[in-house]
């Protein structure tokens, strides 16, 4: 799997022995050890590894467009979070002459995000798009040609890429209609230690479910839109909400709670906690948080809003119905920004919904608010993956 994987990122990067490639992914994730690992060495480029932590100390950030120019580096990148770092700290006037491309992945990159960097950096910003089970490669965009905004590409070398309806196991969808996104390839793994994990992910025919949701296009892009999975991705690092939810379950006074992922303009998305009470009790959130930081052992999975609700939206057959409280959680992210950015004398209705490719659209009606008050808070919306509407 990762020998093929890596034959596909070089041939469709194009990697080769003239090739610089800073690896700002960190080697705990297939970024960092197939994107523009070993598909580099096995190309016979040359890698440089700017730190033992990738791209996270500051100071890796605030010399790293001297290390592109010391090394004459042809190829950079980092996950969407290092995208937005890496445009704030370049310089004018550096010379990136030698960059050909630079490749993002790992999490959603938000429009604005890509935008900015291409505009400051001058450089293309190519997206990708894989997982774990399938060694990083399940689609890019080709290093010699030019990237489509919002696309993650052609599928990999030697693979198949299909949309399956929801709901249905093989019912195929058509180009634009949204879907489960499946892979099928030499280098999609075998399956899980534990064989009752396969089930429902990995086929006996080899396709590969990866819980993410979206369209090809008519030319065979793929676009994603949404993810049906529950995982919390924030800067490229999976979060299981289970984590959170067993913590924040053992606190006195709390009967359940679900963890989600809300949007956030330099993580992609953040922890979002929601907890019900038990009956007669109160719970106390200021020492919920505290409790949660002591506990959750994982920095990043430590919920940044903790909400008290009255009761869990659940299915009708019981099961907690996460994509309503993924609603809620944009609420509140949006009712944060509308009291950061306007005050709390400014009022906000929003309103969440999917559009027919089942991309999220949020509608905010804002009350009292100074044009220049609606400009800046838009501005801090686009920055974040769902489409916003703002009026008022």
């Amino acid at each position: 799997n990762q020998i093929h994987a890596a034959f596909g990122f070089a041939q469709v990067f194009a990697f080769n022995e003239n090739d610089t490639v800073i690896n700002g992914f960190p080697f705990f994730h297939v970024g960092g050890t197939m994107t523009v690992g070993l598909s580099v060495l096995a190309a016979g480029g040359h890698m440089v590894v700017p730190s033992p932590y990738a791209l996270r100390p500051p100071s890796v950030i605030e010399r790293y467009w001297r290390i592109v120019e010391h090394f004459r580096a042809t190829v950079i990148g980092g996950v969407p979070t290092s995208i937005a770092a890496l445009t704030g700290s370049f310089v004018p006037g550096t010379d990136v002459s030698s960059v050909r491309m630079a490749g993002t992945g790992g999490a959603v990159l938000p429009k604005e995000i890509g935008v900015r960097f291409e505009a400051v950096t001058g450089i293309h910003l190519y997206e990708t798009y894989g997982m774990t089970e399938t060694a990083a490669a399940i689609a890019f965009n080709p290093g010699r040609g030019e990237p489509v905004a919002g696309s993650v590409g052609f599928r990999a070398p030697f693979s198949q890429t299909r949309i399956v309806r929801l709901g249905t196991e093989e019912e195929l969808c058509g180009p634009g209609e949204s879907g489960l996104v499946q892979v099928r390839g030499p280098q999609v793994f075998p399956g899980y230690v534990d064989p009752a994990h396969n089930i429902g992910t990995l086929g006996p025919d080899g396709w590969l479910t990866t819980g993410d949701i979206g369209y090809m296009t008519a030319d065979e892009r793929l676009v994603l839109t949404g993810r049906e999975k529950d995982l919390i991705v924030r800067s490229g690092h999976n979060i299981d909400p289970a984590a959170i939810e067993d913590v924040a379950n053992r606190f006195p006074g709390v009967h359940i709670s679900a963890a989600v992922g809300m949007p956030d303009q330099y993580a992609g998305e953040v922890p979002a906690l929601f907890v019900v009470p038990a009956p007669g009790a109160r719970i106390d959130v200021e020492a919920l948080k505290a409790y949660l930081d002591a506990n959750v052992h994982e920095p990043p999975a430590r919920p940044k809003s903790v909400l008290v609700i009255e009761a869990l939206p659940v299915t009708a057959v019981g099961k907690i119905f996460k994509p309503e409280l993924r609603d809620l959680a944009i609420r509140e992210k949006v009712r944060l920004e509308v009291e950061r950015i306007c005050g709390q004398d400014v009022s906000a209705a929003i309103g969440v919904s999917l559009d027919a490719r089942k991309r999220t659209c949020v509608d905010v009606r804002l009350a009292g608010a100074t044009p220049a008050q609606r400009a800046e808070l838009e501005a801090a919306l686009q920055l974040l993956p769902q489409t916003f509407v703002v009026e008022g």
